[in-house]
């Protein structure tokens, strides 16, 4: 792609950047819909299964993880978009742990405090150990991350 074709369709680097995360999420947001008819476990299992596909390959990363490294020197704009990303994953994350799944019930759903609760430390965890296995490239981090927040749900809806 020319430079000159990038410049027609975007003003500016911060447009491009805009452009990005926009897409960025709302292809997320999609895939995150895809999972509703799953159990709770097994959506957050895909879920996990994006941040495991991102450690396996150390040349790729998480758009939303890689501006939030650089959150304070990115425009205002971007700091609002990549804010907006993380709220809507928390968001999804803590509708999961609510029960919009087709197989939850009361008994295996979390009240609403507890599942903002999980919804940010899920985001934490995953987000934290892509960063580590890149540092330490070991992907198995991310694994185990991903084991944890299964089990942190599972401790919280008592199963």
């Amino acid at each position: 792609v020319k430079s000159s074709t990038v410049h027609y369709h975007f003003q500016s680097k911060d447009a491009i950047g805009l452009g990005l995360i926009e897409q960025y999420r709302d292809n997320m947001m999609h895939f995150l819909q895809t999972l509703r008819p799953l159990s709770a476990e097994q959506q957050l299992e895909k879920f996990i299964g994006v941040f495991l596909e991102t450690a396996a390959q150390q040349d790729r990363w998480c758009l939303a993880g890689m501006l939030a490294s650089d959150f304070m020197t990115i425009s205002e704009g971007l700091q609002q978009e990549v804010r907006r990303f993380f709220a809507e994953i928390e968001a999804w994350l803590e509708s999961v742990a609510t029960g919009n799944a087709l197989d939850n019930s009361v008994e295996h759903s979390m009240n609403s405090v507890d599942a903002r609760e999980f919804a940010k430390l899920a985001m934490a965890i995953l987000e934290g150990a892509v960063l580590a296995s890149r540092v330490f490239a070991e992907p198995m981090r991310v694994f185990q991350a991903g084991n944890a927040v299964l089990e942190l749900y599972r401790t919280r809806v008592g199963r």
